[in-house]
């Protein structure tokens, strides 16, 4: 690759993310469309692989997404996220 000038070089760069994870509670739509939830993921560890390290996030969707969400999601279930951040 040839040496190239850093401040005339552009770089691809992407903003994405991917959480599987159990639902925290019952997704939440409002009266704007967005449907609001939250999702758990669980790391063990190396220390005390019995008490897992639990991370949050929140998510929002809309539209047709937000929608089957609403419909289908519920507490606990196991769900696959992608979007970005």
């Amino acid at each position: 690759m040839p040496d190239l000038d850093r401040k005339h070089h552009m770089a691809i760069t992407m903003n994405s993310c991917v959480v599987l994870g159990y639902v925290g509670q019952d997704p939440k739509v409002y009266s704007s469309g967005a449907c609001l939830f939250s999702v758990a993921t669980n790391e063990p560890r190396k220390d005390q692989p019995q008490n897992p390290h639990t991370s949050w996030f929140s998510c929002v969707a809309w539209g047709d997404t937000a929608k089957t969400l609403a419909d289908k999601v519920r507490k606990g279930d196991l769900l696959h996220v992608q979007g970005r951040l």
